[in-house]
């Protein structure tokens, strides 16, 4: 018998089996004891961290569950995406 999982697991499968098959990416474990959820990820190389933290979608509304994805360099320091800057012509 199939059973299924809740989809904030679903998630931080996709994330783990995606953005953690790099061996300086490490997905923690998925937080289910704060609100919102926390899906940690540990990047080696700050500049590498920005850019993830760039290019994925950091903040998730499942339901009445809401799941936010935490980006740290080695220093454990939470990174922000980068702004987008327009170009001026």
């Amino acid at each position: 018998m199939t059973t299924l999982s809740a989809p904030w697991y679903t998630l931080w499968n996709e994330i783990k089996a995606t953005i953690g098959n790099d061996s300086d990416v490490s997905v923690g474990d998925l937080d289910t004891t704060v609100s919102p959820f926390i899906v940690p990820i540990k990047v080696s190389s700050k500049d590498k961290a920005v850019a993830i933290a760039s290019i994925m979608t950091l903040h998730y509304q499942l339901g009445n569950i809401t799941v936010d994805v935490q980006v740290k360099d080695r220093t454990v320091t939470l990174l922000n995406p980068l702004l987008q800057v327009q170009l001026k012509r």
